[in-house]
């Protein structure tokens, strides 16, 4: 058998990226919610219509979050900020 080499890490930079999912009512909230703890602008697409998240994204304008654009199926967009 061949001898292998141990493995090793080191520290790496940033995750930077885009993912794509299918639009979901319960990563629709998350989204919309992660967007607002964000500082800065969170493009989100995909998101589903439905009554329970347009309530989820009145309540985060509520909260202080700039204005979702509508239909939200589209892109909504949110201006995070709650963070620190």
């Amino acid at each position: 058998m061949t001898e292998r080499a141990p493995l090793s890490a080191r520290r790496a930079g940033p995750l930077k990226g885009r993912v794509r999912v299918p639009g979901d009512k319960s990563i629709s909230h998350r989204a919309l919610i992660l967007g607002a703890l964000a500082v800065g602008k969170c493009n989100i697409s995909g998101l589903l219509e439905g009554d329970d998240v347009l309530n989820t994204a009145k309540a985060v304008v509520a909260l202080g979050a700039a204005a979702l654009a509508r239909p939200l199926t589209v892109t909504a967009m949110v201006n995070g900020k709650f963070a620190a």
